[in-house]
């Protein structure tokens, strides 16, 4: 939604989905195939990736360097998930750093810093020195934003969203984790701290969602029109 609505005002915006698009198609139907073959080329894809990104070491050194920064600060339990959480950090990686490049607005659903938080829990043993150092050298959104729901809607988000996964789907998908929430509130605290802009927005029915794109609009258009007047300074124009 916000990116629809930054478009039509005019801004280049684009959107870095984490989801995937199969799941939407129901198990039954005219398309059950496609649906059914989503796992295998879900795997596939994911082992492509990792394969491209160990071939070609020198290309992708930065995602490399800080997957293997944020996993060695905050590593999963098991040998599985540290290598599904690489080659998702490698990939978000690649797209945060293109997106740099472009000069666009980028709006990603899952940021490094969600990993962040991701990897707090898989970990079992974050601190705020981990916390600290992580935040202070990974790549941070000009914005970050987090937003709240209620706990009934979530888990009816979650409910509804596992029963379009497959069995196999279901054994590569992450867990929600009561002790998310506090931890991504921590993570909020200090980048609020370390004077990193953070909008708390929330979602809990329609006037509320509204509101809170209404601000995070406001907020993307002034920092995006901030930056443009800088490099135009910066380029002497």
């Amino acid at each position: 939604m916000l990116a629809a609505r930054l478009n039509a005002q005019g801004y280049d915006t684009v959107l870095w989905h984490s989801s995937r698009p199969t799941e939407l198609v129901p198990l039954r139907g005219p398309d059950r195939l496609t649906r059914q073959l989503a796992p295998i080329r879900r795997m596939r894809r994911s082992v492509a990736e990792t394969l491209s990104i160990v071939r070609h070491p020198l290309a992708n050194a930065e995602q490399i360097a800080l997957a293997n920064r944020m996993l060695k600060t905050l590593p999963p339990r098991g040998i599985l998930t540290r290598l599904r959480e690489a080659q998702y950090i490698c990939r978000m990686a690649q797209a945060w750093y293109g997106a740099a490049r472009l000069g666009r607005i980028t709006i990603f659903d899952q940021g490094l810093v969600q990993e962040l938080c991701s990897l707090a829990i898989l970990s079992g043993h974050a601190d705020v020195a981990s916390l600290v150092t992580l935040l202070e050298s990974i790549p941070l959104a000009q914005l970050s934003v987090l937003v709240s729901v209620s706990p009934t809607l979530l888990k009816k988000r979650t409910i509804e969203r596992l029963s379009r996964l497959q069995l196999i789907e279901r054994f590569f998908e992450r867990r929600d984790r009561p002790d998310f929430v506090p931890v991504a509130h921590q993570l909020r605290d200090l980048l609020v701290r370390s004077g990193h802009p953070v909008l708390c927005a929330c979602s809990v029915d329609d006037p509320s969602t509204e509101s809170s794109l209404e601000r995070i609009e406001q907020e993307v258009v002034r920092q995006y029109r901030s930056a443009q007047h800088q490099e135009l300074r910066r380029s002497g124009g």
